[in-house]
């Protein structure tokens, strides 16, 4: 399912803990929240064609798990603050930091957790995303759901997780994982939010970690002989709170393979990407990394000068009425052209420097936790958000 250049996986979880037990399709009026993984069957939906052939499955499986333990003191100290972000797979913001990523990268596989759509919606998003063929489990409520474009030719075995906040339901998870890989010499990787973390590490509120919570992961990783495949950038993945007093982060999302798959793709390896419109980093994980760049720096007339504040009178003022056309033309091109170094700036580079200040503030966040650098990651973050719409001018000019 994966390509041997670039899987990629999104998280884009974004929990709302006001009235949880409140809202509609989770949990009925009043009662406990409904979880995805609970559930006795799941809705499973296959695009084909770029959305042009749609398939729906019903898949019956069997759980022991009683619906009274559901919820558990994790789901309270993880979810924390509302996170301060557009909200599921549907918001403008999340589509285009998507179709950045894609255009980036050119991952043959994308993995999106918690989208917060389903139905006909949902298909209708998965298509306008360019995606050939795509797989989705619908959500439950605003619980669960996993869409995962398919682009892998490769024969070996991909699977795309999102543990439970809850222990009994994750504990269930790694059985099942272990139970459907028949043949234990298959190569095998396994990537995703798995909700639970190795050690004290990989939380930032190392006073208020437990080492029970994450005894089952531990067991599970060891006991499968699975190899973590590390990361670079920031050591957390998941990050919450808008001050120093209610920020929480942890290393929630990671990727492990067996060893065959190791043997395979000696050189893999897993990079944390800046974290845009989601309160989980993006993952890329490269299978034989390469140089290429994918940035486009050539164009003519950047049509996102038009939105800036500054274009008109730039333009009023190298336009003479008692000059011919040609004329005016070439003297606009020319102030225009040292407008842009001035003022305006290259996108491609201006985008560069800010993931790279978002990434390094990232880091340093969780290493750290400071007042004016959670300041300054909202303040980026809005600035990229701009570049971005730019930059997508420029792409469909």
């Amino acid at each position: 399912m994966v390509q041997s250049q670039t899987p990629y996986q999104v998280p884009n979880r974004q929990p709302n803990t006001a009235n949880r037990g409140n809202q509609r399709g989770r949990g009925g009026r009043g009662g406990a929240p409904r979880r995805a993984a609970a559930e006795t069957e799941h809705t499973v939906v296959r695009g084909r064609t770029y959305g042009k052939q749609i398939s729906t499955t019903v898949v019956h499986h069997q759980t022991d798990i009683p619906e009274s333990s559901c919820r558990n003191d994790m789901d309270v100290e993880l979810l924390g603050d509302p996170p301060d972000i557009p909200r599921g797979a549907a918001s403008k913001s999340f589509k285009r930091t998507l179709s950045y990523f894609c255009r980036k990268f050119h991952p043959d596989v994308v993995c999106l957790f918690e989208p917060k759509v389903s139905g006909t919606h949902a298909n209708r998003i998965c298509s306008s995303f360019g995606f050939e063929d795509w797989i989705r489990v619908e959500a439950v409520g605003f619980s669960g759901g996993i869409w995962v474009k398919d682009g892998l030719s490769s024969p070996w075995v991909f699977s795309a997780v999102y543990g439970s906040p809850n222990l009994p339901l994750r504990k269930k998870l790694f059985t099942d994982l272990s139970a459907n890989i028949s043949d234990p010499h298959s190569c095998w990787l396994i990537c995703g939010d798995f909700n639970s973390v190795t050690n004290r590490d990989e939380v930032s509120n190392t006073e208020s970690f437990m080492s029970s919570r994450c005894a089952d992961f531990v067991d599970w990783i060891s006991r499968e002989g699975l190899i973590d495949l590390g990361f670079e950038g920031p050591k957390f993945t998941w990050t919450r709170g808008k001050n120093t007093t209610s920020y929480k982060a942890a290393r929630l999302d990671r990727a492990l393979c067996n060893g065959e798959w190791k043997l395979r793709f000696p050189n893999a390896k897993v990079e944390h990407l800046p974290r845009l419109n989601s309160d989980h980093i993006p993952l890329l994980i490269s299978c034989n990394p390469a140089t290429t760049s994918y940035e486009c720096k050539k164009f003519i007339f950047n049509f996102a000068w038009t939105i800036h504040k500054d274009f008109r009178s730039c333009v009023r003022d190298s336009w003479l009425p008692n000059r011919d056309l040609e004329d005016n033309k070439t003297a606009m091109a020319v102030a225009l052209i040292e407008w842009n170094k001035r003022s305006f700036g290259n996108i491609f580079q201006r985008k560069k420097r800010l993931m790279a200040r978002l990434k390094g503030i990232q880091t340093h966040l969780s290493l750290h936790v400071r007042q004016d650098l959670i300041n300054l990651e909202k303040k980026l973050s809005k600035e990229l958000e701009i570049t971005l719409h730019q930059e997508e001018l420029v792409w469909f000019q």
